[in-house]
């Protein structure tokens, strides 16, 4: 990506926190159940013409490498506050991230803006690689 000098705080936020620096939460996201889908269970639900859409949060490098080939929206964790409104409140969201880490996060936001047929690709694109399911 063209960075030369990254560094990575070591202990992470929760040590960052218990130092007593100082962080900023604009919305408290909600502690909810998360509903997993199993890759091979999505697939099934693709080819039987199931009316959901794929809501791939993973950076435009890792997009470009791969998806699951069904209607899609692309957005990085960054960009949820722009297409919350957009999305489709009649249909089930599958929410996409690489391992099936970082979509907790927007599966929690969007669950906090009304959105409620949500689930979220239990270990992410790596799992559906790794199940030999079809990319484009």
């Amino acid at each position: 990506m063209g960075y030369s000098k990254v560094y990575a705080y070591r202990d992470g936020l929760p040590a960052w926190l218990k130092a007593g620096y100082p962080t900023t939460t604009i919305e408290k996201l909600p502690k909810i159940k998360i509903n997993k889908i199993s890759a091979k269970k999505l697939k099934e639900m693709i080819d039987g013409g199931a009316d959901l859409v794929i809501v791939d949060i993973r950076p435009a490098y890792e997009l470009a490498k791969n998806s699951i080939d069904a209607e899609k929206v692309n957005a990085n964790l960054s960009q949820l506050t722009g297409i919350v409104d957009s999305l489709p409140k009649d249909k089930k969201l599958v929410i996409v991230d690489l391992n099936g880490k970082r979509a907790g996060v927007a599966y929690r936001y969007f669950s906090m803006k009304g959105l409620s047929d949500l689930a979220l690709l239990d270990g992410g694109m790596q799992k559906w690689l790794k199940s030999g399911l079809p990319v484009k």
